[in-house]
């Protein structure tokens, strides 16, 4: 019996530790979820392929430039060998040699052949032959340069897969703030419904007492259901903007997640005063940083096309073994060594080169005027999305006191209307203007939150 009260107790305490487990790997601050992110996102893993794929690309054009070494074989079965038709050499011979000797006049060689051309079959019905070839590429200006290319393009989508991340996390952090923001607007809702519920047990109590109207019950009534549609609407879309945030960090959308941090605490947080005096500087951005790299591709572009211009050199070696015989056998082989050297020197193309070198300039002094306008533009980019910040705190300031002045209006008038001086009508508006302020307040919080979102993105903060 005890035995048996022992297991359930540990059954108990495992089952408890596994739902604690379970709920802090579904807990989520923000900084959480941006990490998550970074090692989820299917934008992410997309980012990580292509800097891989650039490093073996890389690699490969490495190996253009080292030894290259192929084998190869092959076996002939000439069932017919080919029968090629030439100059009678035979018949001219022989006459020559019978007049020599006297056996026929000198008269003989003047005569004409009898036959000009002959058949004749060259080779044996088996040919086999294996080999082996290697060469080396000596010099090749096109060939260097481009290694130098093949190593900026990995920094390069390097430096893409550092945007990438940084658009995650910035993606990462409106979807937190909308979801938070979403939760909080149900839960405000929810905290009305509950004391119009109240007031409205009251006003029931009061109507069966004789001291409110009818219509006073039916106007809350109404009230109570409109604040109900309100809540199921602020329910969905808390439940869509929580699972968008999911989609952004690469979380399965049907996993459940909770969200730690909360919508006041990061406010109080924000620092104002240093976020709106911030320095930006223009050379450490992400996107200007990627624009010099694509300059900087543009440029050794330019140089390998120029490069073209200029002679490569190539050192082969090859070795082969012959076997040709009328009957399978494989004892006798012929051997073949090749030792040399390939100079290619280009000499006129009609202007084809000279052109492309021409278009690879074009495209680079094209990117140097890009680099100007996006200098400017993340300057301006700057400065807006501090304005932004400003107003977004300002309103922030003000949405602040009048959820104050109207949730105290708001209390003063239910007060009122227990005491019989205000009436339903009176309530209703009161009560719809203070939800509309705390929707104000609210939506300020987020428009907050992103101004600031929007200043880290564009000061490269993540």
């Amino acid at each position: 019996m005890i035995k048996n009260g022992l297991t359930i107790v540990l059954a108990l305490v495992a089952s408890f530790v596994i739902a604690q487990s379970d709920s802090t790997n579904n807990a989520f601050s923000l900084a959480r979820a941006q990490q998550y992110a970074l090692e989820n996102a299917y934008n992410i893993q997309l980012a990580k392929l292509d800097v891989y794929r650039t490093i073996k690309k890389k690699k490969e054009i490495t190996a253009m430039g080292l030894p290259q070494v192929n084998a190869e074989g092959s076996f002939r079965n000439f069932a017919q060998i080919p029968t090629q038709v030439i100059p009678n050499f035979v018949e001219p011979a022989i006459i020559s040699t019978l007049v020599g000797s006297g056996q026929l006049p000198v008269s003989a060689l003047d005569q004409p052949l009898n036959q000009p051309f002959i058949e004749s079959q060259f080779g044996t019905t088996f040919n086999t032959s294996l080999g082996v070839s290697a060469s080396q590429l000596l010099f090749d200006g096109s060939y260097l340069v481009g290694l130098k290319v093949a190593k900026e393009y990995v920094g390069f989508y390097q430096q893409l897969e550092e945007q990438t991340n940084i658009e995650t996390k910035d993606a990462v952090a409106t979807a937190y703030n909308t979801v938070l923001v979403a939760y909080e607007n149900k839960t405000v809702l929810e905290k009305s419904l509950k004391n119009l519920q109240k007031t409205l047990l009251e006003t029931k109590a009061m109507y069966t007492a004789g001291f409110v109207q009818e219509q006073d019950v039916d106007q809350l009534q109404i009230t109570i259901s409109s604040l109900e549609n309100s809540i199921k609407a602020a329910e969905n879309q808390a439940i869509m903007s929580e699972k968008l945030m999911k989609l952004q960090m690469g979380m399965d959308v049907s996993e459940s997640i909770i969200l730690t941090d909360k919508l006041e605490d990061i406010v109080e947080s924000l620092n104002y005063e240093d976020l709106s005096t911030q320095n930006f500087t223009v050379g450490k951005h992400i996107d200007y940083r990627i624009l010099q790299s694509n300059q900087e591709l543009m440029r050794m572009s330019w140089k390998m096309e120029k490069g073209a211009n200029l002679p490569s050199l190539t050192a082969f070696l090859s070795h082969s073994q012959s076997n040709q015989v009328n009957e399978i056998n494989f004892e006798t082989w012929f051997p073949s060594t090749v030792l040399g050297v390939n100079l290619s020197v280009p000499i006129f193309a009609s202007g084809h080169r000279m052109y492309k070198a021409q278009i690879a300039q074009i495209d680079y002094e094209k990117v140097g005027i890009q680099l100007t306008q996006v200098e400017q533009a993340l300057q301006m980019q700057s400065s807006i999305a501090k304005l932004e910040l400003q107003t977004a705190f300002d309103t922030y300031q003000t949405q602040k006191k009048n959820l104050a002045l109207t949730e105290k209006i708001q209390q003063n008038t239910v007060i009122r209307y227990k005491e019989g001086i205000a009436s339903s009508i009176e309530l209703t508006q009161v009560q719809n203007q203070y939800l509309q302020t705390q929707g104000n307040y609210i939506s300020s919080i987020f428009q907050l939150l992103n101004a600031k979102t929007k200043l880290d993105k564009a000061h490269n903060n993540y």
